[in-house]
Parts: C-alpha cells; sequence; structure tokens
C-alpha cells in the first residue's frame, strides 16, 4: 500500500462477526469493518478473528522521499521509496527536462517541468521535477 492509501478486507463464506485489529497500528490500523488505513511506512500485520481462528493478511505501506522537487540544471538528487521495498523502476515523463537513473538518481538537463515515477510490484509513487 502507498501512504495515505485506504485498502477494505473481506471475509468470504462466514456469517460470523470478525474482528479485525493491527500488529502495528502505528503503520497500517483497521477499523471494525476491515477497512484498513497506511499511515506510515512499515510492515504490519492485520488479524481478522473469526471464533477462534485467526486470519491474516501481511501489509507494507510505502512512500517517497519527495513528492516535489526543484532543481537547477545540472544538478543531482537521489529519489528514494521509503519502506519495505527490495526494487523499484523509475521513469521520466520528460527526459529532456530530467532524466532519472536505475536507482533512482535524478539528473536536471534544461529547464522545465516532468514527473518522475516508481513503480513497485504494481503501485506508482510520483514526484513533480521542475528544472529552473
Amino acid at each position: 500500500m502507498v501512504k495515505g492509501e485506504e485498502f477494505r478486507l473481506f471475509v468470504y463464506g462466514l456469517n460470523k462477526r470478525v474482528k479485525f485489529y493491527s500488529t502495528n497500528f502505528r503503520v497500517a490500523g483497521v477499523s471494525f469493518n476491515g477497512r484498513v488505513f497506511a499511515y506510515q511506512t512499515g510492515k504490519a500485520i492485520i488479524i481478522a478473528e473469526v471464533g477462534n481462528k485467526k486470519l491474516k493478511c501481511r501489509v507494507k505501506v510505502i512512500d517517497l522521499n519527495k513528492k516535489d522537487l526543484t532543481l537547477k540544471t545540472g544538478e543531482t538528487f537521489r529519489l528514494k521509496v521509503k519502506g519495505p521495498v527490495f526494487f523499484a523502476r523509475y521513469k521520466s515523463s520528460n527526459p529532456e527536462v530530467a532524466d532519472v537513473g536505475f536507482f533512482g538518481k535524478i539528473k536536471a538537463k534544461k529547464p522545465g517541468r516532468t514527473r518522475i515515477t516508481a513503480y513497485v510490484k504494481g503501485k506508482k509513487l510520483i514526484c513533480s521535477v521542475t528544472v529552473k
């Protein structure tokens, strides 16, 4: 999940009351009806209790170290994905303004605006870059 995102958990095939709780409420909280909220980067486990059974759902919350960035021509900045991530792919919407390398190093080329997108396991994290 991305920081600030919400997701709804369901337990199918049961006609009983389900009790939800989080093992790390600072990272991800859960409401009484299974709505999960991503608060900050890290890991948590959401547990659904039905009778004497416990069903578990692992939650990893990620975020970028910068959402908006202003650089001067020729400057560089290392964009990082915060949280439990092993690999991210980076792409610039306008490589003529600012290009991004394999490990998230942004190099400002000429004045303008671009968006750097980090792809992590189907999730998109976007940083707006302005080059002056």
